[in-house]
């Protein structure tokens, strides 16, 4: 019973956040071409009002209806893969916080509704990422707090800043310094370098918290941080140089890394940077485009490969192959979904990436464009990877207990699928996409070369891989130095940049704290003069409250001192 309330509950959610997400489709068409701001009175302290901005246009009414459906879709699916624990009502309990605190994010512009927005999507991450108690979860869970902490302390500030203006609705207008605090702490939650360790790290969450939060939620509140404030002249250049770092860093690093959950996340990482490239250019349109169409195809890859997951109990990329045969709807997904993360035609990822390439390869300098060509083609040849290694290789080790098409899993997986057959043509008119994008014919076979190049790459890869019996001497030999796999493998050995050194530093503070704070300072301090004082103190009240045998004592000691005394000085 108890478990059949919980899928009732979570059945509950799902259904209504399906509904949320068609009444936001509804508003974007009532409200179309327009915006509506609405003030909240909010009380504040000595009854005094405190106004909050809500602003209904279509890009908030947009991604709110995207975020509803692919959470809709996310709890159904937690129905069976989460059916087993017992602790799944927790779960779906801070998922819904989660996705709600995102809601509230994008609604509220305001540094008020910001902060409130940002700040419970870092606690519920939290709690989310450690929801398997053990130390590989707690310390990913710890990595990602203290990596969302710098932008909740950058916010607060801008905060602070905007106190001399009387408000914090700087929606409309602000200063260029709180412009770069809000940028700066858009780094954190889109994982940009260097703060780009906790991304791969939260993959020890369950995989409907890992869809959620690498799909619509957590990673693209950075950018939608972004989109909404604009991008200050300051920052500009900055995030175009640290986006071209994270899009070739995950590219080249999904290429190499041997956990398949690692593999989606740091394409996620990979996707991120090619967002924060283009709207760090001034394509805003073009940028909140392509998070749209990534948020689809991930949430259906994320599923699918937890789907897999779930019926082998394995995550290395090496044993899931061959799932064709004892899953194929799954693999169904996974096949298509990475299509559309590599651009194939028609499909959802193809719409945005082809108006990216058109638009940019001819638009920029010649390195930015090389940059942005290697990051398209890093993502087709990974993603032809994960579908090789975990479809169609007949290398495989680990048998499949069952089957992963559960027909409540499949139903969500092929609902999230008809957003990435059918979400392209959707958002590419509700978004104005068209009257924006003027090309040339030489233009339109671009992306179709990046993806006949990336394919070609991957068929080479693996027919030499098929050659070698071990996979790591054929790696060797194909790449010519376990230095630069080692190099590829670690994201270019930046995890001991925002790993290790935290760490260090937390053990000096943990030092301080125990052989200082609580040692030499603290005896030398208050404390050690709290106990010197209140032994006298203690001595004087027991004297003032009537303590008669101790004030004879004393009197009689005195006495005797100094009859003593007078003796001996007579004497």
């Amino acid at each position: 019973m108890k478990k059949l309330g919980m899928g009732m509950g979570v059945v509950f959610w799902a259904l209504l956040m399906f509904v949320f997400s068609v009444v936001s489709v509804v508003g974007m068409w009532v409200i179309w071409g327009r915006m509506v701001c609405v003030e909240v009175k909010v009380v504040g302290v000595s009854a005094e009002m405190l106004d909050v901005l809500m602003v209904l246009d279509v890009v908030s009414l947009s991604f709110m209806s995207l975020v509803f459906f692919i959470s809709s879709c996310v709890l159904f699916y937690s129905v069976s893969y989460m059916g087993s624990d017992e602790m799944s009502s927790r779960l779906v309990g801070l998922m819904v916080v989660f996705v709600f605190s995102m809601v509230l994010l994008i609604l509220f512009p305001s540094l008020l509704g910001l902060i409130l927005g940002w700040d419970g999507l870092g606690l519920s991450s939290f709690l989310l990422v450690v929801f398997y108690q053990n130390d590989n979860a707690l310390a990913s869970g710890m990595i990602t707090a203290l990596s969302n902490r710098i932008g909740d302390g950058l916010l607060i500030t801008s905060m602070g800043m905007c106190l001399g203006s009387g408000h914090w609705n700087s929606f409309f207008e602000m200063s260029w310094l709180v412009g770069v605090f809000v940028g700066l702490a858009s780094i954190t939650k889109s994982a940009q370098v260097p703060l780009r360790a906790w991304l791969p790290a939260a993959m020890a969450a369950p995989t409907p918290v890992s869809s959620l939060v690498h799909s619509s939620t957590l990673v693209t509140a950075g950018v939608y941080l972004l989109l909404r404030y604009g991008v200050v002249a300051e920052m500009a250049d900055i995030l175009l140089v640290l986006s071209s770092m994270t899009l070739i860093l995950g590219g080249v690093s999904a290429l190499f890394e041997g956990d398949v959950k690692k593999v989606v996340a740091l394409s996620t990482l990979s996707q991120l940077g090619m967002m924060v490239f283009v709207v760090s250019l001034g394509f805003k349109v073009f940028c909140l485009f392509h998070l749209y169409m990534h948020a689809l195809l991930k949430a259906s890859l994320f599923l699918a490969v937890g789907a897999i997951i779930h019926a082998r109990n394995e995550q290395d990329i090496n044993f899931l192959s061959g799932s064709i045969l004892d899953s194929p709807g799954s693999s169904a997904v996974v096949v298509v979904s990475c299509g559309a993360l590599s651009g194939i035609p028609f499909l959802c990822g193809w719409f945005s990436k082809d108006v990216i390439l058109e638009v940019l390869l001819g638009g920029v300098s010649w390195v930015y464009s090389f940059i942005l060509f290697l990051g398209v083609v890093s993502s087709v040849i990974y993603s032809g990877r994960l579908v090789w290694m975990c479809v169609f290789s007949p290398v495989g080790f680990a048998p499949m207990n069952q089957s992963a098409d559960c027909k409540v899993m499949l139903a969500s997986m092929w609902l999230l699928l008809l957003g990435v057959v059918f979400g392209g043509p959707f958002f590419y008119y509700w978004l104005g996409v068209e009257s924006v994008v003027v090309v040339n014919e030489f233009d339109k076979f671009v992306g179709l070369v990046i993806i006949g190049f990336g394919c070609l790459f991957v068929f080479n890869w693996f027919t030499q891989r098929v050659k070698y019996v071990n996979w790591k001497e054929s790696k060797k030999e194909f790449f010519c130095s376990q230095l630069w796999l080692d190099f590829c493998k670690m994201m270019w050995f930046l995890p001991l940049l925002s790993g290790e050194v935290g760490i260090g530093m937390l053990k000096l503070g943990n030092a301080s704290f125990v052989y200082l704070e609580q040692g030499w300072m603290e005896f030398f301090g208050g404390k050690g003069a709290k106990e010197i004082w209140g032994v006298f103190f203690s001595l004087h009240q027991r004297m003032q409250m009537g303590g008669m045998n101790l004030t004879l004592t004393v009197m009689s000691l005195s006495f005797f001192v100094i009859v003593v005394g007078v003796g001996v000085n007579y004497c």
